[in-house]
């Protein structure tokens, strides 16, 4: 018996009332399981022989009763059996210093679109907090859903970041918090990390191509944020047979534009410059485009210049600027699933995802 001759069997009732029943009795003997793709409008239609206003109406229904969750972008799903109200989101004491809110979390937008968009309605609000503030009531965020930024485990001392092995210890004994834009593996926690060393790689491949002569304008190498970078960079140089010359390498940090001005000229000022930079980050990188257009050094023709993060602000510049892109939206989605997962029962484990970079290549280099 298919849909149609099912619901026609059920008297008494208007006709969306008996596609509603057969939609719900699909998804309760497992037909639709949590989280796979429901029908859509049309095939609900032809699937019981009604029209698309009735499947509206049905829609609506399923929606009303939480058992259908739409979304633009991933289509319509069936809902998981629970849903969080709501997930802190903890970010290091500093970033609640920054007087503009949008600049304080506008590097978060691509994570939480990522976010929002799997979980599909099923968790309802993202909740900002600090460190401090996480600290001093524990007790309430133990059975509390968390993302931790994974900056607010360190210690920065001089731009130089590290693990703060103490906190890392009294965190993993209180609570179970997924950490999110790692700079690498983090003991203890669920981890979603970006890979630093493959995208340093990736752009030091991608210029080799063109370049003999590539510098660098970086952060402490010791840092935590960095070191990978600065290995990734040496590493590259060496894979592709070209040589690291210790002059044309200048670690910033990168807080103050002219800073980044005075590492520049240290580096062009030089009787043998470099072709290509590759800095650390969209900052430095664009702080390094500005110190060329305000010395008429052509960009790419004279020095080219890549960045990384995929800031708003390099896909605008004059030249745009060639960038890596971390895949924020991909991390986003996944600390969703990995939440929702946890809430319908499933056992508890140590998880982690390295989050691929992308090389966006724009007029820079």
């Amino acid at each position: 018996m298919n849909n149609k001759q099912h619901a026609e069997t059920i008297p008494g009732s208007s006709k969306w009332e008996i596609v509603l029943r057969g939609a719900l009795a699909e998804i309760a003997d497992g037909r639709f399981a949590p989280g796979d793709r429901f029908y859509s409008l049309r095939e609900l239609g032809a699937a019981y022989g009604v029209s698309e206003i009735t499947a509206q109406r049905v829609f609506r229904e399923l929606v009303a009763r939480g058992r259908i969750v739409t979304n633009r972008r991933s289509g319509t799903r069936v809902a998981a059996g629970g849903t969080l109200e709501t997930v802190y989101l903890c970010f290091q004491n500093e970033l609640f210093d920054i007087p503009d809110p949008v600049e304080r979390f506008r590097r978060m937008n691509a994570f939480l679109e990522g976010f929002r968009d799997a979980a599909n309605g099923q968790i309802k609000t993202v909740e900002p907090i600090a460190l401090d503030f996480l600290l001093n009531h524990l007790d309430r965020f133990k059975q509390a859903p968390v993302l931790m930024h994974a900056s607010a485990l360190l210690t920065v001392t001089d731009g130089r970041g590290a693990l703060n092995d103490a906190l890392v210890a009294r965190l993993r004994a209180a609570l179970n918090p997924i950490v999110i834009k790692g700079f690498g593996p983090i003991p203890g926690f669920s981890l979603l990390y970006y890979d630093l060393y493959g995208g340093s790689r990736m752009i030091v491949d991608h210029l080799a191509r063109r370049h003999q002569h590539i510098g660098c304008l970086t952060g402490p190498p010791e840092c935590v944020w960095f070191r990978s970078r600065f290995q990734g960079f040496m590493e590259g140089l060496f894979a592709n047979g070209l040589h690291f010359v210790p002059e044309w390498a200048r670690v910033t940090s990168g807080d103050d534009p002219q800073e980044d001005f005075r590492a520049m000229d240290a580096i062009m000022t030089l009787p043998e410059r470099p072709t290509a930079l590759v800095c650390a980050n969209d900052t430095r990188a664009l702080n390094a485009l500005d110190y060329c257009r305000r010395h008429a050094i052509r960009v790419p023709e004279t020095l080219a210049i890549t960045g990384v993060d995929n800031l708003p602000e390099g896909s605008v510049s004059s030249p745009s600027l060639t960038t890596l892109d971390f895949n924020d939206r991909e991390s986003g989605a996944q600390s969703a699933k990995w939440l929702l997962k946890r809430e319908t029962g499933h056992p508890e484990t140590l998880l982690r995802h390295r989050i691929p970079p992308r090389l966006i290549v724009r007029e820079s280099a």
